[in-house]
């Protein structure tokens, strides 16, 4: 058998191994389900649309009314298998979900999100020192920092809360 496809494009070997954490290969499934589920529901409403707009015909530019049911039967069978595979994409989402969240990823996202944080206010004050502003300039840009973090603030601590509302934060994962 040829290991190579038509555009003559090598295919990625049976046997391998990738550097992936399990907690980033959860996240990773996490998403493509996400992707597509939402691409499956654009098939959907693609399908009911065509299905829509053929019964809407009642039959006009159909030979007779038999190959008219025909048609609406296979546009009816299509739609339930996407409405199928739609149900099935978004069972395993969930379940990957809760697996996430049982795995302990939401505490790390957020621990992720006060670390860098931390970076970058570590970065705009080295910042603020290698301008070797003045008194007077550097509590001006300090105080303008202030203010733009002091805006983001409510948006930041609305996203930690409604993670940490998901899963109770488990102390072994450190802060």
């Amino acid at each position: 058998m040829n290991d190579e496809t038509d555009d003559d494009a090598p295919l990625r070997p049976f046997s391998g191994e990738l550097n992936v954490s399990p907690w980033d290969a959860i996240l990773s499934e996490v998403r493509r389900s996400a992707y597509r589920a939402e691409w499956i529901d654009e098939r959907i409403d693609i399908d009911a649309r065509r299905e829509r707009q053929l019964m809407e015909t009642n039959g006009e530019g159909f030979e007779d009314q038999l190959k008219f049911e025909m048609a609406v039967r296979m546009h009816s069978d299509e739609l339930r298998q996407w409405i199928e595979q739609s149900r099935k994409e978004r069972a395993h989402m969930v379940k990957t979900a809760a697996d996430a969240v049982r795995a302990g990823l939401s505490e790390r996202y957020i621990e992720s999100v006060r670390v860098e944080a931390r970076m970058i206010a570590q970065a705009l004050t080295r910042a603020l020192d290698a301008a070797e502003l003045s008194d007077g300039q550097r509590a001006r840009a300090s105080e303008a920092l202030r203010e733009a973090l002091s805006d983001m603030g409510p948006v930041l601590a609305d996203r930690q809360d409604s993670m940490s509302r998901v899963v109770q934060v488990r102390p072994e994962i450190g802060r």
